[in-house]
């Protein structure tokens, strides 16, 4: 395979990632999986907007700590 980012299409099938390629990836490579919009099904979504909730509620915390002089590190 060549350097850098390389996009495959692809399918799921029974749950599987399947490829839509004649090009086999050697056992072992990493992918990133992204999800079109409208394919993202309403549970994955409610998990996905919970994490967003809490990363924006850490992160406000993070910065109203520092802003205040609070650093847990000391």
């Amino acid at each position: 395979m060549i350097g850098g980012v390389v996009k495959l299409p692809g399918i799921v099938r029974d749950g599987v990632v399947v490829p839509q390629s004649n090009e086999r990836l050697p056992e072992g490579t990493h992918v990133e999986i992204r999800l079109e919009p409208g394919d993202v099904p309403a549970g994955l979504k409610s998990e996905i907007e919970a994490w967003d909730k809490a990363s924006d509620e850490s992160w406000k915390w993070i910065q109203g700590s520092l802003a205040h002089g609070q650093d847990d590190r000391e």
